[in-house]
Parts: C-alpha cells; structure tokens; sequence
C-alpha cells in the first residue's frame, strides 16, 4: 500500500477485519439456521408438532435480514476502502475487482446462496404444513398459510434485487470516477 499514509494502513486493516467479522456472522447465522431447522423437523416428525414449522419459517426470516444486513456492511466498507483510501494513482484489489467484475470466472454469490436456503426451508415448511397434516383446512385458511409462507420468500427476493441494484449503481459510479 504505496502511498499511504500510516493512518490510512490502520484505517485499511482495522476495516478488512470488519469485512471478515461480517462475512464470519453470516456463516455463524446459517450454521444456527441450519441446526435449528434439524432440531424442529426432527420435532415435527417425532411429536407432530406443525406449528414449529412457522416458528421456523420466522426465524429464517430474521437470519436473513440480519445476513442482508450484513452483505451490505461488507459492500459498503468495500466501496468505502475504494474510494477514500486507495490511492488515486495505483488501482488495489477493491477497485481492480468492481471493475472486472464483468470477467466471466465462476462466481457463487453468498447472499444469492443464502436466499436459496431461505427459499428451499419455506417451501419445504409450507408442503410439510399443508400436506402432512390430518387436519382439514378450508380454501381461506390453506391461503393464508401459503402467503405466511411465501411472503418471506417475495421479500427475501425484493431484498436481494435491491442489494444487487445498488451493486450495479457502485459499478457505474467506479466506472465515471475511474474515467
């Protein structure tokens, strides 16, 4: 890092252990997720306790928005790093990666991953809800739980469209700063 100052260095590393504080949390999340959906389906099989199935569905929810909450700490630490700290003269990682962004490797986006477990759980939840059950739900009620069910899901995917709109954003803006 030439031409930084040693404040600027401090500033770099103490931000980069944010990123991977950031990135360890969402991992943490969905390893909790994960277990917590193996003890409830495990209920649920054992005790017939279907209700559990909402409670899960919520608590994904909830990861979820913390793990969005987080993706967009590390995008906006990311885009901070590029813009006040490396040097306008000498293109480092952050700024070399938005504007290759467009090379054709292949990529695995965390938070895509992420919305695909939320997804696949209320899907699950809601056929095991409906289905499995021996309980008559009339047309309204058998409604109502698909939307409990789905509205996460609709609102996972208008979460994730958002964050990679602003991803887009950053990009043009890098390319009219980097002009």
């Amino acid at each position: 890092m030439c031409n930084l100052t040693e404040y600027d260095k401090v500033e770099y590393n103490a931000l980069r252990a944010e990123i991977i504080h950031h990135d360890r949390t969402c991992f943490n999340i969905i390893s909790l997720l994960l277990g917590a959906s193996t003890a409830i389906y495990g209920l649920v099989v054992k005790q017939n306790i279907f209700l559990l199935l909402i409670i899960l569905s919520v608590i994904w929810f909830v990861g979820f928005l913390y793990i969005v909450e987080k993706r967009a700490s590390i995008r906006r630490i990311s885009y901070y790093i590029r813009y006040a700290i490396e040097p306008k003269d000498k293109k480092r990682w952050e700024t070399f990666s938005l504007i290759n962004d467009n090379i054709h490797f292949p990529k695995i986006s965390p938070l895509k991953t992420e919305f695909v477990l939320l997804m696949t759980t209320n899907i699950v939840n809601c056929y095991w809800f409906l289905e499995l059950q021996n309980i008559f739900y009339s047309p309204k009620i058998k409604v109502l739980i698909v939307l409990l069910f789905v509205t996460p899901v609709f609102y996972g995917f208008y979460l994730v469209q958002e964050y990679y709109q602003a991803r887009k954003k950053e990009s043009l803006a890098s390319e009219n700063i980097s002009k």
